[in-house]
């Protein structure tokens, strides 16, 4: 029997120092607000580019990074560990906002004849 050895890239999948890491910061957050900083710095990138990938546009990619991670710290006290990533809680939001801009946009188009 042939061994396989599977290379995980960390940049896409986490371990479990890094998930615990991630809790640290998270509960640090849901104590005093003032530690949502090192969240904020640690996931904007990634929050950016992946709403930059959906509107094409840096404005309103900007816009919509405010609101995720108001959102987020806001809502920090709701989050709950489920075994996967902060990320994908903060991704999830992202995904939310983006589709309630296109909603809004779409409804305020006006046709002319």
């Amino acid at each position: 029997m042939k061994t396989i050895a599977v290379n995980i890239n960390p940049k896409y999948h986490k371990t479990e120092i890094q998930i615990t890491s991630e809790q640290k910061l998270v509960e640090a957050a849901k104590k005093d607000k003032e530690n949502f900083r090192p969240i904020y710095n640690k996931y904007y990138e990634i929050v950016f580019r992946f709403i930059y990938q959906r509107t094409g546009d840096q404005i309103t990619t900007s816009d919509i990074v405010s609101e995720v991670f108001y959102k987020a710290l806001e809502n920090i006290d709701k989050y709950q560990f489920r075994g996967l990533p902060f990320s994908s809680w903060l991704l999830r939001i992202a995904h939310n906002e983006t589709i309630k801009y296109y909603r809004k946009i779409s409804k305020a188009r006006v046709v002319k004849l």
